[in-house]
């Protein structure tokens, strides 16, 4: 029972807003801020609160404090310094409230899930809500159709468009891995499958969203290559543009109800390019973000301005790409930290899928969370991110390399 609640809890706060805003959906109901209803933040925080005190119920259980965790707890304390040293603003508490209550929890979550090789249990709950969503898209899938994207502001239980767009991505990553694992599908699971990740799919571009479609084409770049290997994938990649392509040319020319509704999402989802190359004029101002960082940026190139040293000069600004807001943040010796950090992280991650297949779990949480942290949020309200960090770096090589080597000996 206790473990089914500690999976429970464990699940919960990784997946959260993905949770809320699709059993709103499901249920028909629409979440219309926390101006008109509390209830959103009342569940943030009473899930944020339950994790921590499971985790560290759990931690005092075991006895043990890895190096990983003292840097880790070390953390909120740096945030803490640079809360303090920011000037009061309600950028600066938003930004504080997100991390202490979605972030850190999530990678203190990623560490005992390491610690304790419950990665396969949190699958369950990655299971769960991706169904959630599945249904959620049925359920406002004649909205999807009949509405324009610049109506569907609140579209998914009052989840706006990007945030469905989103959700729809990591449902579909979930069940592609889920696909791609199965060697003996019968006919029916087979059909049920490719029928649900259509359907996620098909929310990814009614929604409009760019970010959900580079998750999704990320993913299975990823997932086919590691499950099926790169000739494989060259051959699904040809069928998939043949897909994409026919797709297109029917939007284009066909006459039925919805013709017009799929040409519009497509027109968003590709407006960034053009017959010159890249057009950032389409890109929904990330020139203008990205050309106020990069003037910012060279102007204290070595060190930055710290985590919230340009709120009073520039309020709620963030870049939407994690580089950017690195060299903000510390310039460029926080950029070669970050690029050391992020490169051990993959190292590792890749040993750790040589070593156990189904530990490709960890790809689905990766893949989405960068991103969205390359094109669209900060890597200081990304719960994903930090799960996906501490999962890795916290994980027992040296158990599994024991374990593989007793295997070994036995056989001998």
């Amino acid at each position: 029972m206790l473990k089914k609640i500690k999976i429970l809890v464990y699940s919960n706060i990784l997946l959260s807003q993905i949770l809320f805003f699709s059993l709103f959906a499901v249920l028909g109901l629409t979440y219309q801020g926390s101006g008109e209803s509390s209830i959103y933040t009342l569940y943030l925080v009473t899930s944020s609160f339950l994790a921590y005190l499971l985790f560290f119920w759990e931690l005092i259980q075991r006895g043990t404090f890895k190096p990983v965790l003292v840097t880790m707890l070390a953390v909120p304390f740096v945030i803490l310094f640079f809360i303090f040293l920011a000037p009061e603003h309600t950028f600066v508490k938003t930004q504080a409230k997100l991390f202490f209550v979605l972030v850190m929890p999530a990678a203190l979550v990623g560490y005992i899930v390491a610690r304790s090789n419950k990665l396969i249990f949190i699958n369950k709950g990655f299971i769960i809500s991706a169904s959630i969503v599945f249904i959620g898209v049925l359920r406002i899938l004649p909205r999807l159709v009949s509405s324009s994207v610049i109506d569907l502001m609140d579209v998914f239980g009052g989840g706006q468009y990007q945030a469905f767009s989103y959700f729809c991505a990591f449902s579909f990553l979930t069940f592609l891995r889920q696909f791609l694992s199965q060697n003996d599908l019968k006919l029916w699971q087979y059909f049920l499958f490719v029928f649900i990740l259509l359907v996620l799919f098909s929310g990814v571009i009614l929604s409009g969203g760019r970010g959900g479609l580079m998750v999704v084409f990320a993913g299975l770049v990823v997932f086919i290559i590691l499950k099926k290997g790169f000739l494989k994938f060259v051959k699904y990649f040809f069928y998939l543009v043949f897909f994409i392509s026919f797709l297109l040319y029917f939007a284009s020319k066909a006459d039925f109800f919805f013709s017009d509704r799929i040409g519009e999402s497509f027109d968003r989802l590709f407006s960034f390019i053009s017959s010159e190359g890249i057009n950032m004029e389409g890109t929904s101002n990330r020139d203008d973000f990205y050309g106020v960082a990069i003037s910012k940026i060279s102007k204290s190139l070595i060190f930055g301005y710290g985590i919230f040293g340009l709120v009073d000069s520039l309020g709620d600004y963030y870049p939407h790409n994690i580089f950017l807001e690195v060299l903000l943040h510390g310039g460029v010796v926080f950029l070669f930290i970050f690029i050391i950090v992020i490169l051990s992280f993959f190292l590792k991650l890749s040993r750790l899928i040589r070593l156990r297949k189904d530990e490709d779990i960890i790809l689905i949480p990766t893949i989405y969370s960068l991103v969205l942290l390359l094109f669209s949020s900060s890597y200081l309200q990304e719960p994903f991110f930090w799960f996906s960090l501490s999962y890795v770096f916290s994980y027992p090589f040296s158990n599994l390399i024991n374990k593989k080597n007793e295997i070994v000996n036995t056989n001998i």
